[in-house]
Parts: C-alpha cells; structure tokens; sequence
C-alpha cells in the first residue's frame, strides 16, 4: 500500500499518473515501497553532507581549545565569505575551480588576508570531510 496523497493536493489526473509509475516500477522488479525509503535516505544524506553542515561539525570539533575571540572570527569568516557560494553544495561536488573562485572573489575586494585564511578553512573542512567519509576524494590539492 503507498499514499499518492490528498485529494486536495492531488488531482485525479495526478494520482493516476503516479500508480502509473508505481506499476511500472513493479514491472521492473522493483517495490515502489522500498525505492521511495531509499530515496528519501538518499536525500537526507545530501543534506548533511552540504559544504555548511560540515563545516558546522567541523568547527564544532576544533574550536575545543581556541579563544573566544578567534573561534567567533572563524565562523564568521565562513558565513560571510563561504556559505553563500558554496554553503548549500554538496561538499563531494566542490571542485577546486569553484573553491577558487570563491577565494578571489574575496582576493578581489581587497580582503588578502581573509582570502588566504578562508582558503585554509576550506581545505580544513574538506580533509575533516574525508576523514567522516563525506567526501571520497583526496584533498592534497588544497595545500
């Protein structure tokens, strides 16, 4: 048994077309039931491997020994300057071209410090990602 929805929110049109595709996928050999769960989980996954959700866990493990002041520049450095480039990315999708452009786009404003600083926490989130398995590739080119 699946739930195509409520009628309000679906129309007849609608839910015919989804039992369509429901049948299909029994056709193949495949429980609509099951790849509907996987789907979901798939999805959940995405989301907390995105660029921000790591880089949250990331820097919830390493601020144990910082100063107050340092840990607060940190996090702020990433949700001015990093979140909303890349922040909503899944963080095994992030090339290094993109991570660049990011970086100069700071470069570019003047901010070299903040640049080369946003740069190092990148590539500090992205070798704590490999390290939680979100990201299967190696990080060498971040150095």
């Amino acid at each position: 048994m699946l739930s195509l929805g409520t009628y309000p929110d679906v129309s007849l049109k609608a839910a015919r077309e989804r039992r369509s595709a429901f049948k299909r996928l029994l056709a193949s050999g495949v429980d609509p039931s099951l790849d509907r769960k996987e789907k979901k989980i798939r999805q959940g996954e995405v989301s907390e491997n995105t660029f921000k959700a790591v880089a949250i866990r990331w820097h919830e493990n390493w601020k144990a020994n910082k100063s107050p002041d340092h840990v607060k520049r940190v996090y702020q450095c990433m949700e001015k300057d990093l979140f909303p480039h890349i922040g909503s990315r899944p963080i095994n999708q992030i090339s290094i071209q993109l991570l660049l452009m990011v970086v100069k786009k700071i470069d570019a404003r003047g901010a070299y410090d903040i640049a080369k600083r946003a740069y190092e926490t990148a590539g500090q989130v992205f070798r704590f990602a490999v390290a939680l398995r979100a990201c299967a590739r190696p990080i060498r080119w971040l150095r």
